[in-house]
């Protein structure tokens, strides 16, 4: 099967907390094959 194209996106991300709470940042890795398919990586620098 041959890749014609490709995504590729990293960053941070906030996730919601209380309000009050202190902001909460974690790191993400995704890939995107298009018409083969997607994949997301959370908090995992192996990936």
């Amino acid at each position: 099967m041959e890749v014609e194209e490709m995504s590729l996106d990293g960053g941070k991300v906030r996730l919601r907390t209380a309000k009050g709470k202190a902001l909460i940042w974690r790191d993400y890795k995704a890939v995107s094959f298009h018409q083969l398919g997607v994949a997301a990586f959370f908090q995992d620098n192996s990936a």
